[in-house]
């Protein structure tokens, strides 16, 4: 009995062994069947429909060495006299000639499956629909100059070596979800007619999509670019989502156009990002974004609103030249924004300590006058918010309206210039006295029939000051003294600069006017003194 069971026990342990052992190696034979690339190139060739999954394709595939009916290359005129291309990555001697490209009338449906050589689907035209999925390429894949008039998937693929996508057409949806590309990514002057999907794809060098067009909605969400990216010149039709993207190196974004809303919401960018002379014509959001270097905004056109909030930039941010229609700058970290105030005063969404931030920003690139204009509308903004009750908890708008309309919040000198002349104005009347309106000799205007103008003059009442309030000292005595305009205007001014009276002396009814013209004058000029000096004194 014992023995019967130390048997089944050994035969039981050696049966998993084998298991174990050889089950890998059968599901692994399952897993990839080989098939060569000769074998599909000739189903290609006889317009049948290509369908693989869990294949190892030996044998470099190229649809260029496989007879099929030609017609004219889309983009041939494009490309012809197109001459910036010549001094470009992808012009090579020859790179014009194909003038026709071949037409894929086959489905080509390929899943989990590894190429081990070269991939040339270059200069083709796919009528069909066309789908890799979790397809690895060993080696260079070139699409160049390729024209997908279907849907193209490449879901989770992997490209080892460069991928040339340059100049290719996606007339459909185009999904490049989840797929890696382990070297150089060309998509430089694609055509993405419907929308583009790159969600969560992994470019480990540079990626180049210069003076490519995204015809509709282009997600680059959650995409990762380990080395430099490249998009200038490149328009979105429609909205562009780079939310959560990491940019690893130098960004250019350059002279790009963005036709809808474009986030770049929680993206970090590790070097340089440069969006030089781009054009946002909708909505643009760098909210909680991460800038490790340099970020360059010169001459970029925001036609909508764009958001800053709570973005980080470690280093110098350039808006010059800029132009905003509404931006947000609420809790933005910042260590040097080079702005003009010109370019934010009438589009800055009011937050207290995002001024006060930029006001210093200003005073420290020696921007004294963007200082000054951004300290005003600081106080404007301030004033707004505050309550008419006198004695408020968050003050009062009597006191701003004051400091407001005397000097300027302390940065207009020259107000309170204008305001003592107008009180100094003021009490050269008030010290003629009440004025008395006489009409002028009637003789006199019928004498001068001949003369129209003195016919009006005639018309217009005299006004004389018979009781001034102000005296001569030498016409102490003479109650009948004339005093002119000008003689108050004197008395007035020594009253207002309390350098004294001279030889007039105020009337006993006038005192207290005299006395109210000085302690106003005092503290008037006190105002534009200190004013003048906190703005000419510069630190």
């Amino acid at each position: 009995m014992c023995q019967m069971k130390c048997q089944k026990l050994f035969f039981w342990t050696l049966l998993s062994f084998f298991v174990l052992t050889f089950m890998p190696m059968v599901c692994l034979a399952d897993e990839y069947r080989e098939i060569q690339a000769s074998k599909i190139l000739n189903q290609i060739e006889k317009g049948e429909d290509v369908n693989l999954t869990n294949c190892r394709i030996i044998g470099e595939f190229n649809l260029n060495e496989i007879k099929l009916e030609n017609v004219p290359t889309p983009k041939y005129n494009e490309l012809k006299y197109n001459e910036s291309l010549k001094s470009g990555y992808c012009y090579s001697e020859g790179f014009l000639e194909p003038k026709n490209i071949k037409v894929i009338k086959s489905n080509i449906i390929i899943h989990n499956s590894i190429f081990e050589n070269n991939l040339d689907f270059s200069n083709c035209l796919f009528t069909k629909s066309f789908s890799f999925v979790n397809v690895n390429c060993s080696s260079a894949a070139n699409f160049r100059t390729t024209t997908f008039g279907d849907s193209a998937v490449f879901g989770e693929c992997n490209f080892d070596s460069f991928a040339d996508f340059s100049f290719t057409t996606f007339g459909d949806y185009a999904n490049f979800m989840g797929s890696t590309f382990g070297d150089y990514a060309y998509f430089s002057f694609a055509t993405f007619g419907n929308s583009a999907n790159f969600m969560k794809s992994i470019f480990g060098n540079s990626a180049y999509f210069s003076s490519s067009t995204f015809g509709s909605s282009a997600n680059f969400s959650l995409a990762t670019f380990g080395d430099s990216a490249s998009f200038q010149h490149s328009i979105f039709g429609d909205s562009a989502n780079f939310m959560k993207s990491t940019f690893g190196d130098y960004t250019d974004f350059t002279y790009s156009t963005f036709g809808d809303s474009a986030a770049f919401v929680f993206a970090t960018f590790g070097d340089y990002a440069n969006f030089r002379y781009s054009t946002f014509g909708d909505s643009a959001s760098f909210s909680y974004s991460a800038f490790d270097d340099s970020a360059f905004f010169e001459e970029v056109s925001f036609s909508n609103t764009s958001y800053f909030q709570w973005a980080n930039f470690d280093d110098a941010v350039d808006f010059s030249g800029t132009l905003f229609n509404e931006v947000t700058l609420n809790g933005t970290d910042f260590k040097e924004m080079r702005v003009s105030w010109n370019s934010l005063e009438n589009s800055l969404v009011f937050d207290g300590p995002t001024y006060v931030k930029l006001i210093q920003n200003f005073r420290s690139l020696e921007q004294f006058e963007d200082a000054d204009a951004a300290y005003y509308q600081y106080r404007k903004c301030c004033q707004a918010e505050k309550s008419w009750t006198p004695f408020s908890k968050e003050g009062s708008k009597w006191c701003d309206i004051l400091m407001w309309f005397t000097c300027g919040y302390g940065v207009k000198p020259f107000r309170s210039f204008h305001l003592g002349g107008l009180i100094v104005l003021l009490f050269s009347f008030i010290y003629l006295g009440f004025p008395i309106a006489s009409w002028r000799n009637r003789k006199n205007a019928e004498s001068a029939q001949k003369s129209i103008i003195k016919t009006l003059l005639s018309l217009i009442p005299k006004i004389d000051w018979p009781n001034p309030g102000i005296s001569r000292l030498s016409d102490n005595n003479d109650s009948n003294q004339k005093v002119t305009f000008w003689d108050s205007f004197y008395f007035s001014m020594v009253t207002f600069t309390t350098v004294g009276y001279g030889d007039w002396y105020p009337k006993d009814n006038f005192r207290k006017w005299v006395m109210f013209e000085g302690f106003l004058g005092w503290v008037t000029l006190g105002l534009f003194l200190v004013t003048l000096t906190n703005v000419m004194m510069r630190p």
